[in-house]
């Protein structure tokens, strides 16, 4: 059936919405009224008084400010005239000659160390055992990949940690200005550290060794089948000038590249014809001076006694050495010199022999010239007046 409508006259609908409308109207004002009454409480009058009497206190109480546990220096010794005086309450601390202070600044290369990645020795080092194959089925491993070494029974365990090397046979002579000792020189490479994880089981019984399954955690160069392994650690030396100071005469017959013309630059390593007989202990720096004919043939100068660099000794044996070059100057090549070079008499512009200076003069000799100055030893530390320290200084 259809809907059924209803006819409203217009004037009652206008009526009731009127009076709705205002029914709710008073309602809604009157609930506003009772939540005006209900927030509406009597103010406590201790309260105010309360809130006073310990502002006062904390006003008037008497604050004990604890010292400082590091007395602070200005950072400038001289202030500008903008700055109030009051600031520059502390005349201590060590300041350059541009007036900062030095005392606390940090010291980024005394904290620096560069492995020992290659290395000259006499004899071939003692090895413990050998890297059979890459578990990958590749002749290199690099860092975190696993490889299986044999090494001789009770020499190691699980969980121990072993270094890798390589003997990589005698050093190839680049000039022929060397003045012996190079002969006799085997060059080796250092390529990282294993840890040996699980015994496997072999193909076949190979007697006297064990059979390991190791994680190469620190890679240094390449980690390939057939290297050597032995107990140890990979060595490195302080990049900065602390040492003691030798006079040891000495020739740098090469380093671990083979090529012809081999030069040397801050963090190379080089290796000397002169050990731990001759003198040479690690830690000791010595000064570098070019030798002329092996640069120009035909030269008349045979060597120079001006320091071209300075170099820092890492590693010894009986008649060799392993070096760090740590500043250089100029070029520094293979058959170059170390020390008071052949100790030739020579007479400076005063009239003084070389062989009568003392140390500090002896590496300023020839300073005064532009090249090789030790003006280009930028991060030497200079003294109040601005003036060069003398070699013992520079720790």
């Amino acid at each position: 059936e259809p809907p059924a409508f209803t006819m409203t006259n217009e004037e009652d609908s206008a009526g009731e919405n009127s009076e709705l409308s205002a029914k709710g109207e008073g309602e809604q004002a009157e609930s506003v009224e009772t939540e005006s009454e209900e927030t509406e409480e009597p103010q406590d009058p201790v309260k105010p008084l309360v809130a006073a009497e310990t502002k006062r206190r904390r006003t008037n109480e008497d604050l004990e400010i604890p010292p400082p546990d590091k007395v602070s220096r200005p950072v400038i010794r001289k202030f500008p005239p903008s700055f109030p005086e009051w600031q520059n309450n502390f005349s201590k601390g060590t300041y350059d000659k541009l007036g900062i202070r030095i005392d606390n600044r940090l010291n980024l290369v005394d904290s620096i160390r560069v492995q020992l990645v290659n290395y000259v020795s006499e004899e071939d080092p003692e090895s413990i055992g050998e890297i059979r194959e890459v578990e990958n089925g590749g002749l290199v491993a690099s860092d975190y990949q696993y490889v299986y070494l044999q090494v001789k029974k009770s020499s190691a365990r699980l969980g121990d940690k072993l270094l890798v090397f390589q003997n990589m046979g005698p050093l190839k002579q680049s000039t022929e200005f060397i003045e012996g000792g190079a002969s006799s020189a085997l060059t080796i490479e250092v390529q990282g550290i294993v840890s040996l994880t699980d015994i496997v089981q072999s193909q076949s019984s190979i007697p006297g060794y064990d059979l390991f399954r190791a994680l190469v955690v620190k890679s240094v160069n390449p980690v390939g089948v057939g290297s050597q392994l032995r107990k140890g650690e990979i060595e490195s030396v302080a990049l900065n000038s602390q040492g003691d100071r030798s006079n040891v005469t000495a020739q740098l017959i090469g380093g671990p590249t083979s090529a012809k013309k081999q030069s040397f630059y801050p963090q190379s390593i080089a290796y000397l014809n002169r050990g731990s007989k001759d003198g040479l202990k690690p830690g000791q720096v010595l000064a570098i001076r070019s030798n002329r004919r092996s640069r120009f043939e035909g030269s008349i100068v045979k060597e120079s006694f001006r320091p071209s660099g300075w170099l820092k000794i890492a590693k010894v044996t009986p008649h060799l050495a392993t070096a760090l070059v740590i500043k250089i100057s100029e070029e520094i090549s293979v058959g170059d010199y170390t020390g008071e070079a052949s100790g030739v008499k020579s007479v400076s512009s005063s009239g003084t022999s070389i062989d009568d200076l003392s140390d500090q003069a002896l590496d300023g000799f020839g300073s005064n010239s532009n090249e090789g100055s030790a003006d280009e030893f930028g991060d030497l530390p200079t003294d109040d007046e601005g003036e060069m320290e003398e070699w013992d200084g520079l720790e």
